[in-house]
């Protein structure tokens, strides 16, 4: 029986038995401790209201792989930067058990890290290659008629969305992210059509973004190898 309680940002936390069993009856801190100047979300929606939430494959067995192969298998170490690299990622062969319909990635698919001592995300952009998720990998798709995917994508590597992630996360040393804490995540919800115009410009600001690092690393990479030659030339 406790007397009196004192509720201190980022310190420590007053709750109820029904707030604490609105998150399963978890007693883990950082669930209910707020941080200092964090701000809740007023007006909520839940992820499983928006969008459909799939665990990537667990079952790539070695002989799968291959350097021939037509399609790639994503893992952490493919989302770089917020953006999902294809460079160093394993390649499989279509009749791999893993290459399923409902762990193919598309375009505007989000890519999360569900496994792992690093939150990492990442938004497939258009036209990916055939590429396949791993079972350290959460795919969230978008129900674009219910929310803007750019929009959701911003907040989840957002300071807030970060904060967000790690008190649905379990485990210490490897922290996992389960589809069932993923599904009761809230999320801000705004006026539909003015989330979409935002979310468009999120969309154009972002190609546009990555057309001119490609574009500036071309040019990089030319006026390099032209000045390499001169200097190669002088001996």
């Amino acid at each position: 029986m406790f007397d009196s309680a004192e509720q201190i940002p980022g310190v420590s936390a007053v709750c109820g038995r029904e707030e604490i069993g609105e998150n399963a009856f978890s007693l883990k801190p950082l669930q209910y401790i707020r941080r200092t100047g964090e701000k809740e979300i007023q007006s909520g929606i839940t992820l499983e209201e928006i969008a459909q939430i799939v665990r990537g494959s667990q079952l790539l067995k070695k002989s799968d792989i291959k350097e021939s192969g037509a399609a790639f298998f994503i893992n952490i170490k493919d989302i770089q930067n917020a953006r999902l690299e294809f460079g160093q990622a394993d390649r499989i062969q279509r009749t791999s058990s893993v290459c399923k319909a409902k762990f193919r990635i598309s375009k505007d698919d989000i890519l999360l890290t569900s496994k792992g001592a690093v939150l990492k995300a990442a938004i497939v952009e258009a036209n990916p290659p055939e590429a396949y998720i791993s079972g350290n990998i959460t795919m969230i798709r978008v129900d674009q008629r219910k929310y803007d995917p750019y929009v959701l994508f911003e907040f989840l590597i957002s300071e807030q969305g970060q904060i967000a992630l790690e008190r649905i996360q379990s485990g210490t040393t490897i922290r996992i992210i389960s589809n069932a804490s993923l599904q009761t995540l809230k999320v801000p919800n705004y006026d539909l059509a003015r989330m979409k115009q935002i979310g468009g410009q999120l969309r154009r600001n972002q190609e546009r973004y990555y057309r001119e690092i490609t574009e500036a690393t071309t040019r990089f990479q030319k006026e390099r190898g032209r000045l390499l030659d001169e200097l190669e030339e002088l001996t």
